[in-house]
């Protein structure tokens, strides 16, 4: 008589499951990279107090370290296309030549963004989330020559009345971009690390090279604000460009982003990867995968039986993830409308 072994837990048990056998998680790869790299470029965020930012009695310079992250796409200057590597998934670039990174997106693409967010303003009545707050901003930036180091002055004034906003103008020094190449999403982003240098404001006689609209609207959650800005450029010929910013903000005030630790870059990271998981396009090709395979199984039942028959629509049902307007996750039974691998 033979015994049986017992059976193990299956999906409908109650038996917990554990992560792994060392009872931790295993590293995020991407997260650690990015961590670390921020904290070499910044100095651990003691990069202002290096000789090389110093003013004439030595002191730090009343400066700002901004590290964003821009949604966009990653272009092959050979092609002018969007790159294609032979990856699977998500992928820091090691080396970015040959591309140019163009943070625009559509203006469908910038309305839906738009919708969404607006969405998710209204109080959270759980009190599980701290409440997301907007506000418009409609400005004007001017850029000055500077005699220093051929950086550019620019001075942000309110678009209406025309007044320079506070700490309205800075240099920006660029420090470091980290590319990020996202074969799955619709989108790609570039991690920035920037310094922002207070700067004495040009004189009246002065002349800018160039002005810059912004239509912006701002959206603040605790360490990080999510700007959808509409710009228009008067340099080399007048373009509008439609953008989606993802920044970290100091939590309190008076604070660094050293302090977070490895808070940071997972809070920078997942905000931008949600923004793309949450992009109609990205469910799209999601829900398309799940279709396909779903079909797959009903030919393999099909071929089992011997019924050569043509599958159609009405014989492929498809449970897939689906997240409406307000990005609450949701069942939804049948195929997305317009998927052609269930027509």
């Amino acid at each position: 008589m033979s015994q049986s072994s017992p059976a193990g837990p299956g999906p409908s048990s109650s038996a917990s499951v554990h992560r792994s056998i060392f009872g931790i998680d295993p590293i995020d790869e991407i997260l650690t990279h990015i961590g670390g790299w921020a904290y070499t470029v910044t100095q651990g965020g003691t990069i202002l107090s290096s000789p090389e930012y110093q003013t004439l009695d030595g002191s730090p310079p009343e400066a700002e370290i901004e590290i964003e992250a821009k949604i966009g796409r990653l272009i092959d200057t050979r092609t002018n296309r969007r790159l294609e590597l032979p990856i699977l998934n998500e992928t820091i670039l090691s080396d970015s030549s040959g591309i140019r990174f163009e943070s625009n997106m559509s203006s469908d693409e910038h309305r839906h963004y738009n919708t969404m967010l607006n969405s998710l303003c209204p109080p959270d009545l759980t009190g599980q989330r701290p409440t997301i707050k907007y506000k418009r901003h409609q400005e004007v930036d001017y850029f000055y020559a500077s005699s220093s180091r051929g950086e550019k002055v620019r001075v942000t004034k309110d678009f209406n009345t025309r007044r320079i906003k506070e700490r309205g103008s800075v240099i920006k020094k660029r420090l470091a971009n980290l590319e990020v190449y996202c074969p799955n999403r619709a989108f790609d982003y570039r991690i920035s690390i920037n310094l922002e240098i207070q700067a004495p404001e040009p004189s009246s006689s002065s002349t800018h090279d160039y002005e810059r609209d912004k239509n912006r609207l701002s959206y603040t959650y605790p360490g990080i604000r999510i700007d959808l800005t509409q710009v228009k450029v008067d340099r080399p010929q007048p373009s509008q460009q439609h953008e989606l910013e993802v920044e970290l903000v100091p939590p309190t005030e008076g604070g660094t982003h050293s302090e977070d630790g490895i808070a940071w870059p997972f809070s920078l990271v997942s905000n931008t990867q949600l923004l793309f998981f949450l992009h109609r396009s990205y469910r799209l090709k999601v829900e398309d995968r799940i279709c396909q395979m779903e079909r797959q199984v009903v030919v393999d039942k099909i071929g089992q039986k011997g019924d050569h028959g043509r599958v159609g629509r009405s014989s492929v049902v498809v449970v897939a993830a689906d997240v409406d307007s307000e990005g609450v996750m949701a069942s939804s039974s049948g195929c997305a409308t317009g998927l052609s691998c269930c027509s």
